[in-house]
């Protein structure tokens, strides 16, 4: 009984043993699928994370072809997020691939049912071996045999109690691990949100213009300030012109303190229109260098970040890389050459925005964007407005071409890598308006010509809300040297066209003359191109419209006539190819795409992009070998950026391939480092050019601002003019310091004034002219009555010493005339154009008063050092001919060098001031002058002023835009009035409307009966007023269609039934 009891305690011991077994195994079992169950629910979340992680919890997790589109690897793809794809190859592609995943599945949970039909075999087969072992343990006599049996299944049972604990815990750990992975999948992915990205994609690239400020020693890192060329000698002068109106409350329409009088609302729209630079009358006039130098540096900032805007809502991205991008657009070769041109600056920032607004207006028939930002645009710059207008015409056309393709790319299959292993992943979709209006499908004609008109519409809405710049402008420019130009009458070609791509290399230097672009926006471009053009997940038909866009740029650089037409009609005057910016922003899009696409490249493509950019970078060093432009500096720096990025993309291929976060992450960081510092350079490099003294640029404010003020105490109530007899900084001097002033360097400067000048002896250039080569004839008839010098003057009866203050010297000109005086007719004011400048002033000066020879003639020197002798006390004037190639003048008097600069214009005078018989004179030159010596008499000056004063207007009253006086005319005849011709002045005699008419086409001039008068002149811009009509209305329609736009969003019914008229504008 003893041995049975034992017997069956030891078969039931064995039971437990083998239900013990049977049960480890399952739970091993179960573990293992949990750890398969988390692992596939952590990549499906991976997977998905961008577009609905773990696809919204919502998502089915079975294969299945039901429901509103095909389902496949764990995902259901609806049709509806990417249009009618029923028709499509590809669908069927995925369709095929869905039901082969369904049944890969299928076969694994077969085998999975087989393995469990195994384990409950082996329990079986342990519960059969041990009743067979009961027998034997019954019977047997042997009581060690039967001992030591019972301790083999008492060790058997322990052991396998413990595996039992094992596999317990290890099933434990799985079910942990799989619920963290579910949750994991089933949380949201954090993304960097629109803000945060926007706010790095400001913030970063001006960060790195501050450091490239910091290493050129830009104020306060230093004394420099960054004005260059155009920015020296023009816009920081209407800038402290600006301050003083705003300031002082002056007029927006006319300034006497630029080139005689300017019309200075057309000054506005061509320089001073952004609105941003209006905020520096809040700073102090001396800071106004530096707020120019930081205003910059906002507005690269600034064009980073619309940039950034753009690659984000265009691709539908939020990702690092678009910053990266964004640098290469607003840190480009482009910039780097014409940043300090800050008034164009607006334009290039709004480029992106206006393309944006562009595409809605195309593919979403949102319209609004694109007039609002277009408009805007041509407000702050109507010059740069008009390539933006050209530009947006070609985008058009653009994206009308490629309109049935723009799905194409939310069709092809996409895929990551997993473990190292290749996970497809459903299409990306595209966004499409889920209003019922939006039309669907292919591109009608009817819809051709719906989207045309409205673009068209809202085109001339942008337009029109420029008109208030334009047309005053407009005008201006009829009146300038642009006025003049015409249409190139055959086409030519400016530079071998392989230079054109050249221009795309690291560091190669701005061009500021001649005709060469500036195309540089980073050296991955040139890779990232080749890729492009081989990229198989880019339409055939997009990828020919946009190469032959990008094609379409670079023949308009090299020939004249495109070259002619992007610039408004007209030729520039330096800085060329001024549309290139577009042509970088498409290379900036067209690459960002190609980044998207990296993955799914083979090392293959990589290669063959490098050996294309190889050999043209190799084909470029021997084509201009020896080049000062092409170095070799800046082939093999090049060529070393090229290396570089190669390397990265192989490493980012591979970090992707095997699932390498970290890799990843750290190549994408070294890449958008690699990318600023190169960016970086070249900008700090190119921008080095444009440092400027601070301290220079100031150095005679205060004195200067001594005598004006001194000047205008003396005077207070008159109207007269000053100038600056040397020591000038530039021709606006009269805009920077606040003085009437004669000289003039404008886009928009007079060109008959121009012409007048010239011809007379005083200094005159392309679009200026200035107080250079006055004698005292020419400042006597413009109304100098004060001239400023550094240096001290010979006194005389015609200029007397009045004030001076910190190396400023303050004189009177005693025979200045007022800004109005009478002559015989218009024609007196006349002369012989042919000969020599201080004889046709002899001949000028004849005809209007009948007194002859106030100059005479001494003689001609031409020796290395002349020496002129005074024959009484006299003035001293030499006139360098322009055969000679003397291009400065060294004069020296009794010991005193003045020297006279730029002489290599047309028969430039040199006044050499006051002498006294008995003084030595020596003349010399960086060359051998050829010299004509002249000398004046002050008592015939004196007369033929007086003469003209005795009919001269007694100015009472005066501002910006008014000038009202008294005249006694000793006889009728013509009053001219030293003011530039322009329409908008109108003049009143004795407070009737009087005809004006232009004298020489330089001066306004007006018929006057002999006696006393009250003359009245009031200037109102010509256009202005037209302008600001057609702006107010542009803003109006604005309101009324962003109502429309309202109702169309909110109540459909309502806007069904407007007038089918209305609703083609909306």
């Amino acid at each position: 009984a003893n041995a049975n009891a034992s017997a069956r305690s030891n078969v039931n011991a064995a039971k437990a043993a083998s239900n013990a077994a049977s049960n480890a195994a399952s739970n091993a079992n179960a573990a293992s699928n949990a750890n398969a169950s988390a692992s596939k629910a952590a990549s499906g979340a991976s997977s998905s994370s961008n577009a609905s992680a773990a696809s919204n919890a919502n998502a089915p997790k079975t294969a299945s072809t039901e429901g509103n589109g095909a389902g496949f690897n764990g995902y259901v793809v609806d049709s509806n997020n990417f249009g009618s794809v029923s028709k499509d190859e590809s669908y069927e592609q995925y369709k095929k691939n869905s039901d082969n995943e369904a049944d890969s599945i299928i076969a694994e949970l077969r085998e999975q049912e087989r393995l469990e039909r195994q384990d409950v075999e082996r329990a079986r087969s342990a519960e059969r071996n041990e009743e067979t072992l009961q027998p034997v343990l019954h019977t047997s006599s042997n009581k060690k045999l039967r001992d030591a049996a019972e301790k083999i299944k008492v060790e058997e049972a322990k052991r396998k109690a413990k595996e039992a604990e094992k596999v317990k815990k290890e099933n434990e750990k799985a079910m942990k691990n799989a619920a963290r992975a579910s949750k994991r999948a089933s949380k949201p992915k954090k993304e960097m949100s629109n803000k945060q990205l926007y706010a790095l994609a400001f913030i970063i690239p001006l960060g790195l213009m501050v450091i490239i400020y910091a290493f050129l020693k830009i104020y306060p890192f230093g004394d420099n300030v960054y004005l260059r060329c155009d920015s020296w000698h023009q816009y920081a002068p209407f800038f402290g012109e600006l301050w003083e109106k705003i300031r002082a409350g002056g007029s927006f329409t006319y300034s006497w303190n630029i080139g005689m009088g300017t019309n200075f609302s057309a000054i506005i729209p061509y320089y001073l229109a952004s609105p941003i630079d209006w905020l520096i009358f809040i700073f102090p006039k001396d800071d106004i260098l530096e707020v120019i130098s930081y205003i910059i540096a906002l507005k690269v900032a600034a064009s980073s970040l619309t940039c950034t805007i753009y690659l984000t809502k265009h691709f539908r991205t939020k990702r690092l890389s678009t910053i990266a991008f964004g640098l290469m657009y607003a840190m480009s070769a482009y910039m780097a050459g014409y940043v300090w041109n800050n008034m164009w600056l607006d334009v290039i920032i709004m480029l992106p925005i206006v393309f944006l607004g562009l595409e809605k207006l195309v593919f979403e028939d949102s319209c609004l964007l694109y007039a609002l930002s277009l408009g805007f645009s041509i407000f702050s710059n109507y010059y740069i407005g008009i390539i933006l207008c050209i530009s947006c015409v070609l985008y058009y056309i653009v994206l009308i071409l490629i309109y049935n393709v723009r799905d194409h790319k939310s069709l092809l299959p996409r895929f990551k890598y997993v473990n190292g292993e290749r996970v497809d992943l459903p299409p990306e979709g595209i966004h499409r308006p889920a209003a019922s209006d939006i039309e669907e499908g292919p591109l009608t004609v009817g819809m051709f010509f719906k989207k045309t008109f409205r673009f068209g519409f809202y085109s001339l809405i942008g337009g029109m809300c420029g008109a208030v710049m334009i047309l005053p402008e407009a005008y201006a420019l009829s009146l300038s040297a642009s006025g003049q130009s015409s249409f190139p009458k055959s086409l030519s070609e400016y530079y071998p066209l392989i230079e054109t791509f050249a221009r795309h290399l690291f560091n190669v230097p701005t061009a500021i003359s001649g005709y060469l672009p500036s195309l540089y926006c980073g050296i991955v471009i040139l890779l990232l191109v080749p890729l492009y053009i081989i990229d198989k997940r880019v339409n055939l038909r997009e990828k020919v419209v946009k190469v032959a866009l990008l094609l379409f740029f670079i023949l308009s650089f090299d020939l004249n006539v495109p070259d002619y037409i992007w610039h408004g009609f007209h030729f520039p005057n330096c800085l060329p190819s001024r549309q290139s910016f577009v042509y970088v922003f498409i290379l900036v899009v067209i690459g960002y795409e190609v980044i998207r696409d990296l993955m799914y490249f083979e090392a293959k493509d990589l290669l063959g992009a490098f050996g294309i950019v190889l050999l043209f970078i190799v084909y470029t060093d021997s084509k201009f070998s020896g080049s000062d432009i092409y170095t070799t500096s800046v082939i093999f720096s090049s060529l070393g950026f090229v290396v570089l990025y190669l390397a990265l993309m192989f490493l980012y291929r591979t970090a992707r391939m095997k699932s390498k976060k970290v890799m990843k992450r750290v190549v994408t960081v070294v890449a958008f480092v690699v990318v600023s510092a190169e960016l970086t350079y070249n900008m700090g490099n190119n921008m080095s050019l444009g440092c400027a003294s601070r301290s220079g640029y100031l150095r005679d404010n205060k004195g200067v601002d001594a005598v004006v003020d001194y000047a205008e105490q003396l005077t207070p109530d008159e109207f007269y003019r000053i100038e600056k007899f040397n020591g000038y900084r530039t021709r606006n001097d009269g805009a920077w310091s606040n003085y009437r002033s004669t000289s003039v360097f404008t886009s928009i400067t007079n060109y008959e004034v121009e012409k007048l000048f010239g011809k007379l002896g005083l200094l005159k250039g392309g679009n200026s002219y200035g107080f250079g080569g006055a004698t005292p004839v020419t400042a006597s008839l413009l109304g100098v009555k004060y001239e400023i010098s550094n240096s001290v003057l010979k006194e005389s009866s015609h200029l007397t010493y009045v004030y001076g203050e910190d190396g400023e010297l303050l004189y009177q000109n005693n025979d200045a005339l007022p800004i109005g005086f009478m002559i015989k007719s218009a024609d007196s004011f006349d002369f012989n154009s042919s000969y020599n400048v201080i004889d046709a002033q002899n001949d000028l000066m004849q005809n209007l008063t009948g007194i002859s020879d106030i100059f005479t003639y001494m003689g001609n020197l031409n020796a290395d050092n002349c020496e002129i002798v005074p024959t009484a006390d006299q003035y001293i004037l030499v006139v360098v001919r322009n055969n000679s190639d003397c291009k400065t003048l060294y004069a020296n008097i009794n010991g005193e060098t003045t020297t006279f600069n730029y002489l290599d214009t047309d028969n430039m005078i040199c006044n050499l001031g006051f002498a006294h018989l008995g003084d030595e004179i020596t003349v010399t030159g960086s060359s051998r002058p050829d010299l004509l010596v002249y000398s004046m008499s002050v008592e015939k000056l004196t007369e033929a002023m007086n003469s003209l004063k005795a009919g001269g207007l007694a100015v009472t009253k005066f501002s910006d835009t008014k000038i009202e006086g008294s005249v006694n005319a000793p006889e009728g005849g013509t009053m001219m009035f030293t003011i530039p011709y322009d329409e908008g002045w109108s003049v009143y005699v004795d407070g009737k409307k009087a005809d004006t008419y232009s004298i020489r086409g330089a001066f306004i001039g007006v018929d006057m009966t002999a006696g006393s008068h009250d003359v009245k002149l009031k200037y109102t811009p010509k256009g202005l007023s037209a302008g600001f009509i057609i702006t107010i209305i542009a803003l109006v329609l604005i309101v009324i269609l962003a109502l429309l736009y309202r109702v169309k969003r909110t109540n459909k019914g309502s806007y069904y039934n407007m007038p089918g008229i209305i609703r083609l504008f909306v």
